[in-house]
């Protein structure tokens, strides 16, 4: 099984969700739109974490 780095996955996490809550301030439904941000960043995350790993592959030292 790969190992992959979570910290990919934990940045393009944050980014995405930082972005679209502070996008979103002046919403009436505040609940559905920070529902909409969490599923946005975690299909981001998903995407560009694979990515990032698959391009970046780990070189481990043996």
């Amino acid at each position: 099984m790969k190992k992959f780095r979570m910290l990919d996955y934990i940045i393009f996490f944050t980014v995405p969700l930082i972005l679209t809550l502070l996008n979103i301030a002046g919403t009436n439904s505040i609940i559905g739109a920070v529902v909409a941000s969490v599923i946005i960043s975690i299909f981001v995350s998903f995407i560009f974490g694979t990515i990032t790993n698959v391009v970046f592959k780990n070189k481990s030292v043996k």
